[in-house]
Order: C-alpha cells, then structure tokens, then sequence
C-alpha cells in the first residue's frame, strides 16, 4: 500500500516537473531568448540526470515539489529566468536578424524612430471632448478658415487682369 503511495507520488511530481521545465522552455524562446549550447561530456550527462532523479524521487520532497511547482509556476518561472540570465545558459539577442549590413540597420533604426514620432503625435493630440472651451474654439477658428480657404476660389485683382490684357 505505502509502496503504490509512494510510486504514485513520484510518478506525478516526474510528470509535473518534465510539463513545467517543457512549458517555461517554450516561453523563454517564445519570449526571445536563445539557449547556449553546452558541451557536456557523456559522464557529466549522467551525473546531472542520476542527480535529478534522486532529488525528484525523495519521498516528502516530490510531493512539496510538485505542490510548490502548481501554485506558484509564475514566480517560480521569474526565478528560473534570472537564474538562468545570471549563470549565462540563456541569453536575449539584440537583434532577430545579426547583419553586418548597416544599410539593414539604419533603416530598421528610422522606421523605430518614425514609428515612435507618429506614436508621440497620436497621444498628444486631443480628442475634441477632451479639449478646454478656449482649445475648442480656436480648433474651430482654424478649421473655419480652412473651410473658407477651399470654399471661395482665389479671383485676382480685376484691375490687374485688365493690365495684362493691354
């Protein structure tokens, strides 16, 4: 009885840690991160998995482990990506794309630039609700005149057209 208690116990907290170590390796690349690739010999391969499977097969410890592992994934995954950034396993390139081309560079830097130019411009102006009664009337002013500019055509001066004539 105590030995299925046991076997069923390890057999969650295994599955539990292989879905969660699956899921935060699909968020990191997801999120942009790229792994270092690390060469290990075939003896340290061995060492770290006999390791993990005695941390993971004691008794008390797979069941704390797996209840630590479903209630707190989110900050447990915040841990493990600082963790990882600080012993340099994983790494966040600046670029999608590494070009040496500056013509590639210069143009994604302008299209930022114009891209944050029309951003700012879109939140400084107002909405017509959101404007005072003196913003209000001068918007109004300006758009009077506009209306007025394209409404009545520009007729030159009769006396001028008379002198062309001669």
């Amino acid at each position: 009885m105590l030995l299925n208690i046991y076997l069923g116990t390890t057999a969650i907290s295994w599955a539990t840690v292989f879905i969660f170590s699956a899921a935060c390796e699909k968020k990191l690349t997801r999120e942009g991160y790229k792994f270092v690739k690390e060469k290990k010999s075939l003896s340290e391969k061995i060492a770290t998995f006999i390791s993990n499977v005695f941390k993971v097969s004691i008794p008390v410890y797979n069941i704390l482990n797996a209840i630590v592992i479903l209630c707190m994934g989110d900050k447990l995954y915040g841990y493990m990506e600082d963790y990882l950034l600080e012993q340099g396993k994983i790494y966040k390139p600046i670029a999608e794309e590494l070009n040496n081309d500056c013509e590639s560079e210069i143009l994604n830097e302008e299209k930022a630039d114009t891209y944050t130019a029309s951003v700012q411009k879109t939140r400084t102006e107002k909405t017509y609700d959101e404007m005072t009664t003196e913003e209000k009337l001068a918007y109004l002013q300006q758009e009077k005149e506009k209306l007025i500019n394209q409404a009545t055509p520009q007729v030159e001066n009769p006396f001028t057209l008379s002198k062309r004539r001669k």
